[in-house]
C-alpha cells in the first residue's frame, strides 16, 4: 500500500475516532462492572444485616452511573426503600443519611445534565422534612430547599471534551505522520497546535469547573 495512503488525513482522523471508541467502550464497561460488583456487594451486607455497609455500597453503585446500566436505578430504588423503612420506625437520624446518600450520588453523576433529577427532589424534601421534624417537633416545616452545588455548563462540558478531542487528536497523529518528508511538516505542525491547543482549553477548564 503506498504511504500516501497510509498517512493520509482521513485514515488518521479514522484511527484517532476508532481508538476513542475503544476507550469510551472500555470505561463503559468498567463503570458497568463496578456498578454490578458494588450493587452485589450491597445486598450481600443486607442479607447479612450490615444496614451502614449496604447504604455505603448501594451510594457507590448508585455512583457507577451510564445511560443504560440497570445497577444506579436498583441501587437508589433499595436506598429508597430504606430510608423509607426507617422514617416508618421513627429512627429519623439514619433516614436523613440515607436520603443523603440518595443526594450524593444522584447529584455525583451531573454532566451536561443531571440524570434521576426527580430522585433527587424527592430526596432533598425528605431530607428538609425530617430535619425540620427534629428541630422543631412541634411541627414546624422549616425550609422547602436544600442548596445544590452549581451545576456545570453545558458550553463548558462541549469545550472540555472538545479539548479532549483535539489533545488526542494531535497526539495520535503527531505519533503517524512521517518525520522526514518534507511534505508531512506542514501536517506535523498543525498537530502540534491541535495537540497544544487542546491540552490547554482542556487544563482551562479543568482549572474553571
Amino acid at each position: 500500500m503506498p504511504s500516501s495512503t497510509v498517512w493520509h488525513p482521513l485514515n488518521i482522523v479514522g484511527g484517532v475516532l476508532l481508538g476513542l471508541a475503544a476507550f469510551i467502550a472500555i470505561v463503559t464497561a468498567r463503570v458497568y462492572l463496578d456498578g454490578k460488583s458494588n450493587f452485589e456487594i450491597a445486598r450481600r451486607f443486607d442479607r447479612e444485616g450490615e444496614s451502614q455497609r449496604a447504604v455505603a455500597s448501594f451510594e457507590d453503585a448508585a455512583r457507577s452511573y451510564f445511560p443504560g446500566s440497570p445497577y444506579p436505578e436498583r441501587a437508589l430504588d433499595r436506598l429508597t426503600i430504606k430510608a423509607k423503612a426507617a422514617q416508618m420506625r421513627g429512627d429519623v437520624a439514619d433516614a436523613v443519611n440515607i436520603w443523603e446518600s440518595i443526594r450524593r450520588s444522584v447529584l455525583s453523576t451531573r454532566h451536561v445534565v443531571q440524570p434521576n433529577k426527580d430522585i433527587l427532589e424527592r430526596a432533598e424534601r425528605a431530607i428538609v422534612s425530617l430535619q425540620a421534624l427534629e428541630s422543631h417537633p412541634e411541627g414546624s416545616r422549616g425550609t422547602s430547599r436544600i442548596a445544590r452545588p452549581r451545576d456545570p455548563s453545558p458550553i463548558a462540558s462541549i469545550i472540555l471534551f472538545g479539548g479532549l478531542i483535539l489533545w488526542i487528536g494531535g497526539a495520535a497523529a503527531l505519533c503517524v505522520i512521517p518525520r522526514a518528508k518534507a511534505r508531512s511538516m506542514g501536517l506535523r505542525a498543525l498537530a502540534w497546535v491541535a495537540c497544544l491547543v487542546g491540552l490547554g482549553t482542556w487544563l482551562v477548564i479543568c482549572a474553571l469547573a
